[in-house]
């Protein structure tokens, strides 16, 4: 997901550096359908350990 939070446009590069920067937002719930079991979901992005995937905890409801 990427956060156009207190932008005025949907570009996701700053191109000339003078973006103000994003506000950290924490908790925020996701809601995924599918009709098959889910066993891992994992997060991945390059402004925390060096871009590694990690596994984030999750419930699944329904199946």
């Amino acid at each position: 997901f990427l956060n156009f939070l207190n932008t005025n446009d949907l570009s996701w590069r700053d191109l000339w550096g003078t973006r103000v920067k994003p506000e950290k937002k924490t908790n925020i719930p996701v809601t995924v359908k599918s009709t098959r079991k889910v066993s891992k979901v994992w997060v991945a992005t390059p402004d925390s350990h060096a871009g590694a995937v990690q596994e984030l905890p999750f419930t699944q409801n329904g199946l």
